[in-house]
């Protein structure tokens, strides 16, 4: 009788705060169980906040488990108490092959995966980035960085996100949409670094060019996370509060337009992201390593604007995702720099979206063709030879990524200043090029 392959898999049974790291985790482990259908799969629970005892117990159940394969699927806690416990089990043996999907925190915890590297060079350690920007970033601190990075956007699950002309005609009802009448959706935390007051006022400076009827959605949390790497930070409301203050400068017209919807269930979402004609991110997130929000979007075959960044990149497949650059300029008279969205850019791509809109069958077209390229079903075989591959061993992080965890490891409220602006540049080139 041929011997089943072992698996671990490792994430917290405490959700994130952050939804999306939650659906991520989740089709993670959906991925995983529809890929390797006759492997013996087990979940370990490594949740954050826990004694050592905990971190302990969870190393030993997973030696005892004696599993052909590790995988770390979630981003919290960091690992590296983990990681150091399971080498002091295997002391005598090698650590079997170890994949770590990582999220968009990875920046945060450098001084963490500094102090790994004391455990994990030479074994059979591989990272897997949600997108290849993200790959592009995380190598450049690795001695060797295209021997342990492979590449694996985070799967969307397909019972929820799809397109269906009934799901469609509910959610337009439901939002009182005319026949013609155009909705712009929005899904995600609404922030500063998400550029949500941004994307409204890019819309309002084209209101006398847009002939279309349109009302815009903007579905998510209000978050004043603002910009801690350069020391900007918000009091609880305050984001909303720009919000509303640059909607009272406007007409009652554009005004009457803009609806906050909120966060919502993933049923109702889909109706939603159904009823839309046109979804816009412009998204700067310091570590947008990938984008659920877009991803599941697109998957309903919803065309779409992104800011070309980060992980945002990997969506423009066709012309129904378009993307937009933002130029790193300097302000003379401010004497500040800064990225700047390409508005003649976003006017050609809105308004050409807007005037020749999606037909119901290109949008299950496109839906199908995003659905193949980022859910769980049409992913699987590409997690199968990532999981596959002969893993070379770690060499460990390079003097780059000394300097960068330095950097990370500053006091708050700021990460990078004035002085650190073309190391900024220079580091989070990935994202923006």
């Amino acid at each position: 009788m041929t011997k089943k392959n072992k698996l671990a898999l490792i994430y917290s049974q405490t959700p994130s705060e952050w939804v999306s790291c939650q659906s991520i985790t989740f089709n993670l482990k959906k991925t995983y169980e529809v890929a390797f259908p006759n492997w013996e799969i087990c979940s370990f629970d490594f949740s954050p906040n826990k004694p050592q005892l905990h971190i302990w117990e969870c190393a030993q159940k997973i030696f005892n488990f004696a599993p052909d394969f590790i995988s770390i699927i979630d981003h919290k806690p960091h690992p590296r108490k983990l990681i150091q416990t399971l080498s002091d089990l295997y002391s005598n043996s090698t650590i079997p092959p170890l994949f770590v999907h990582l999220f968009g925190d990875f920046s945060l915890y450098a001084k963490e995966w500094i102090i790994c590297q004391n455990f994990l060079k030479n074994t059979q350690t591989h990272f897997i980035t949600a997108s290849e920007k993200q790959r592009q970033f995380v190598s450049q601190f690795l001695l060797k960085g295209d021997d342990n990075i492979s590449v694996f956007p985070f799967p969307v699950d397909e019972k929820y996100f799809y397109y269906d002309k009934n799901q469609r005609n509910e959610g337009r009802k439901i939002l009182q949409l005319e026949e013609n009448e155009t909705a712009i959706i929005y899904t995600g935390r609404l922030s500063l670094q998400k550029n949500t007051l941004l994307l409204l006022q890019e819309i309002y400076s084209l209101k006398e060019k847009i002939k279309n009827s349109y009302q815009i959605y903007l579905i998510g949390p209000m978050d004043d996370l603002a910009l801690p790497y350069f020391g900007i930070e918000f009091l609880d409301g305050h984001y909303y509060h720009l919000l509303n203050s640059f909607l009272d400068t406007t007409e009652l017209d554009f005004r009457s337009r803009v609806h906050f919807l909120g966060p919502q269930s993933p049923d109702f979402l889909l109706k939603l992201l159904n009823a839309g004609d046109i979804f816009i991110s412009l998204s700067q997130h310091n570590d947008e390593d990938y984008g659920m929000s877009p991803a599941e979007a697109i998957c309903t075959g919803l065309p779409a604007i992104l800011s070309h960044w980060g992980g945002y990149t990997s969506f423009a497949l066709d012309k129904n995702v378009q993307t937009i650059p933002f130029v790193w300029e300097k302000n003379l008279e401010l004497n500040q720099e800064g990225f700047k969205l390409d508005h003649e850019q976003f006017e050609s791509m809105l308004l050409n979206f807007l005037e020749n809109p999606s037909q119901p069958s290109n949008r299950l077209q496109h839906s199908l063709f995003y659905s193949k390229s980022f859910s769980i079903s049409g992913q699987n075989e590409k997690l199968k030879k990532i999981i596959g591959k002969t893993i070379k061993p770690f060499s460990g992080f390079g003097p780059k990524m000394e300097i960068f965890s330095a950097i990370m490891s500053r006091e708050a409220p700021f990460y990078f200043g004035e002085q650190s602006y073309d190391y900024y540049k220079d580091v989070y080139r990935p994202y923006f090029s």
